[in-house]
């Protein structure tokens, strides 16, 4: 009876370790599979953001170049002018108030200056307040640093586009694969 029942038992603890066997072989492959599955996922979004992130430098040195060019052209543009379309003279002075820079940068999103600082740049002593005369004073600013301001501000702006773009086209194509 004891030799049965030594039978049964080996009999039974071979069966349960082929069983554990089969169970962590299974368990392996699922597990090999999900890591491939994962690691071909990784590679494929490093990948998509390698590309978008070269767009954006591509795109970067594009900007910079054509801001360096602008800012090259400015003084052309800025310093002489025809009038009749023949004899080039020099341009007549824009003069751009205190108030007016301000206006600007506040649509852009500055801070408003202090007004110990506008009153200074218009000629005002520094720690004066700034009065309604002293808004319509002039402000310093020329044309030229308009436009050498609107030339890195528009850089940046397309930039930011850029970036924005590439961003929503990463995120879309995110959501597609869901």
């Amino acid at each position: 009876m004891a030799l049965c029942g030594w039978a049964g038992y080996d009999y039974g603890r071979s069966a349960g370790r082929v069983e554990v066997a089969q169970h962590l072989e299974k368990s392996a492959a699922a597990q090999a599979a999900a890591y491939r599955q994962a690691m071909a996922l990784y590679v494929a979004e490093t990948a998509r953001a390698n590309r978008a992130e070269q767009s954006l430098l591509e795109a970067s040195r594009r900007f910079a170049a054509e801001k360096n060019n602008l800012r090259r052209r400015v003084a052309d543009v800025s310093t002489v002018y025809s009038p009749d379309g023949t004899a080039v003279v020099a341009l007549p002075r824009c003069v751009f108030t205190g108030g007016w820079v301000q206006l600007y940068n506040a649509a852009i999103g500055l801070p408003d200056l202090p007004a110990a600082a506008v009153a200074s740049k218009s000629g005002s002593p520094a720690g004066t307040s700034q009065t309604a005369g002293a808004r319509l004073r002039d402000s310093g600013v020329s044309q030229a640093d308009v436009l050498a301001h609107m030339t890195d501000y528009g850089a940046r702006c397309r930039a930011m586009e850029k970036q924005l773009t590439e961003l929503i086209g990463l995120h879309n194509q995110t959501e597609a694969k869901k």
